[in-house]
């Protein structure tokens, strides 16, 4: 037989011990295991539910005779399993359910229970279930008196799943795309699955789905994966995040002092953690540190600029992006209180210190990211998304502000598994939240909320000469989703005065503008 083994992510640590024993009973019998994983937790996340529709791709290919799977409790893996057309699967607790379910129940899959009860001699428990599990051809009946009702009701059952379920390849068809996508674009699946799948529609529907997704990574297409990080955690993650060239953004407000905010729930800073880290990466990984890392540091009562800049500069040789706390949400009795935590160290009057600095930023100043943002809004050969280029202006109403769409650039997620589009985003409008087992996101509650809080903006915005090239999110704006207060909207002659300032600058300063356009990738 060919045995596929199938963890789900949370009872990944256990699969060597799993395969390992499942191997050692297979071999005697003659029978070959392909382990599909999880082999690790550093492999995308394969949840029961996927282990489910997994096994029945690899049942109904013919890619495997049997499928050894498995939960916390097994129950999930069980229903999720037989789920599907032509999967038996029976929940397994000891050698006794092992056997029985295969002399009368004759099924084709187990699920598992890997966290209940697995501690000392958990190694010799799995041994005895696989080895009871494959001791005998399935179907042999128990008592043996009983053999010929036995097989007479499976294959009534057999008959009845015929009838209950749709074909596997209609359910391939019809599932939800990215779904699928998660469970099979898995190194381990395409190196088993077309090496022991029947020719056939499933196997050539598979390798279709996976062709498509290989076609999209090619020279004119581009993957590239962003994370904003507290870097507490990366070492941990660094072969995966080194594997995939992911461009970091490292959130660090300056020295230990300057840190000394980003703690851990018991007050222990994190800074020295970081620090060690960040500095292995750049000793042990000079080109990655080099092209794929940045700093963002917030701005607060415990540093500065002069601080910050000197600090980052010095040490990792990088020019920190600089950003202050959001505003919103705060509470009218906690204003005073915040207003004192925002407020920046006095900075160091050393003149030398603030040319050697802004000589360094150079395009990083901050009259170069506003004539950049300027030149960004009014050249009128930029496009701010994909999007742009496949949609006329004319056939899109214009929406009120410069919101991100949700999902469309970012995505945020706090301590207390909050979901926001960014991070920059109050927590009274959080988007959804994450569970132990499921995500919680409610699409259409998102579109009513967004378009409560644009026909809210909308009749404020049309009177507003910025309305084309507004640079205001939206919840950075007072009342929004009632009487909203702009305080940057403008009027023709604020207008006429912004064009004025920025057009002479572009005048009097055309090195700055000739090496923005050659240098610099304008972003939103």
């Amino acid at each position: 037989m060919k045995i596929a083994l199938i963890n789900e992510n949370s009872q990944a640590s256990k699969n060597t011990i799993i395969y390992k024993e499942l191997k050692n009973v297979a071999n005697i019998h003659g029978d070959t295991v392909y382990n599909y994983g999880m082999e690790s937790a550093e492999e995308n996340n394969l949840t029961y539910v996927q282990a489910g529709l997994l096994a029945a791709i690899l049942i109904n290919s013919k890619a495997a005779d049997f499928v050894v799977t498995g939960c916390g409790t097994g129950e999930g893996a069980c229903l999720a399993l037989n789920s599907f057309p032509n999967v038996l699967c029976g929940h397994i607790e000891d050698p006794t359910d092992a056997y029985l379910f295969s002399q009368i129940n004759a099924g084709n899959a187990v699920a598992l229970g890997y966290a209940k009860g697995f501690g000392w001699g958990s190694e010799l428990t799995l041994r005895y279930i696989f080895e009871k599990l494959f001791e005998a051809p399935a179907g042999g009946g128990y008592p043996k008196e009983r053999v010929v009702p036995e097989q007479a009701n499976k294959k009534i059952l057999d008959e009845v799943k015929k009838i209950t379920h749709k074909d596997m390849l209609t359910i391939l068809k019809e599932i939800d795309r990215e779904f699928l996508l998660q469970t099979i674009n898995r190194e381990q699946f395409k190196k088993y699955f077309f090496e022991n799948a029947e020719e056939g529609e499933i196997k050539e529907f598979i390798k279709e789905i996976i062709d498509y997704t290989q076609k999209l990574q090619n020279h004119h297409i581009i993957f590239k994966y962003m994370m904003t990080t507290n870097a507490i955690y990366l070492r941990e993650y660094l072969d995966l995040i080194l594997k995939y060239n992911f461009l970091l953004t490292i959130s660090l407000d300056g020295d230990e002092e300057n840190d000394a905010y980003r703690s851990f729930p018991n007050r222990k800073p994190s800074f020295e953690i970081v620090y060690d880290t960040l500095k292995y990466i750049q000793n042990h990984h000079p080109d990655y540190f080099r092209d794929c890392i940045r700093f963002n540091s917030v701005i607060h009562n415990l540093n500065n600029q002069q601080e910050i800049f000197s600090f980052i500069h010095q040490e990792f040789g990088k020019i920190p992006f600089l950003s202050t706390i959001s505003r919103t949400g705060v509470k009218p009795e906690k204003k005073e209180e915040f207003e004192n935590l925002i407020r920046p160290k006095p900075m160091n009057k050393n003149e030398k210190l603030t040319k050697e600095i802004l000589k360094t930023l150079d395009l990083d100043s901050d009259e170069a990211n506003m004539l950049q943002s300027f030149i960004f809004h009014y050249c009128g050969n930029v496009y701010e998304s994909y999007n742009d280029l496949l949609i006329k202006n004319n056939e899109v109403e214009h929406l009120p502000t410069s919101t991100c769409m949700p999902f469309s650039r970012r995505i945020f997620m706090t301590v207390n598994n909050k979901i926001f589009p960014c991070e920059r985003i109050g927590h009274q409008y959080a988007l959804g939240k994450v569970e132990s087992n499921r995500v919680i996101i409610d699409c259409e509650d998102i579109a009513k909320k967004y378009n409560t809080y644009y026909d809210s903006l909308r009749n404020l915005c049309t009177h507003c000469f910025h309305k084309r090239h507004c640079v205001l999110c939206m919840f950075d704006i007072k009342n929004l989703g009632k009487n909203p207060i702009c305080k940057q909207m403008a009027d023709r002659k604020k207008f006429e005065d912004y064009l004025h300032q920025y057009m002479e600058t572009l005048a009097n300063k055309p090195d700055l503008y000739n090496r923005i356009m050659k240098e610099v990738t304008l972003v939103k």
